[in-house]
């Protein structure tokens, strides 16, 4: 079994328009340097708590097949910056941000059996762990005001 710092084993990818219709993901080559020699070829790709995909770790050309299916099933389009964190060398939880640079809400999922999985129909064990809190409201200054007689 391989050793390593999982807390470091991360990386960052913007997907492209082009990346977004395709069945392949290819990971940076400074992580694949680092780390690809640890991680299995077999990996479980888990979204939330409400999605899990098998995906392969190609070491030859670095690239993560299957992943067209993680596409599709949260309608990614190209912009998105996909935060790919593993918590060990055969599993990895990918964090989607969506380009209003915010975690997408995760959407309800329908699976072929017709049983239906929504986010909000339990608690997500990760939370949502990249959020951006915006207020339209005008900043509010409370000042106290002494008046003397």
């Amino acid at each position: 079994m391989a050793r390593f710092s999982a807390s470091q084993m991360k990386f960052i990818k913007v997907l492209s328009r082009g990346e977004s219709v395709l069945d392949s993901l290819e990971i940076p080559p400074m992580f694949c340097k680092e780390y690809g020699h640890k991680l299995y070829e077999g990996l479980k790709l888990s979204v939330g708590d409400i999605f899990e995909a098998s995906v392969k770790f190609n070491r030859q050309s670095e690239v993560l097949l299957g992943m067209k299916r993680v596409y599709e099933t949260f309608k990614l389009k190209g912009g998105e910056s996909l935060i790919f964190d593993f918590s060990s060398s055969k599993c990895v939880r990918l964090y989607i941000i969506d380009t209003d640079e915010m975690e997408v809400f995760y959407p309800k999922l329908i699976f072929p059996n017709g049983s239906v999985l929504c986010p909000l129909d339990r608690a997500c064990k990760w939370g949502l762990k990249f959020v951006k809190f915006m207020t339209c409201m005008k900043e509010v200054v409370d000042t106290i005001v002494r008046i003397l007689k």
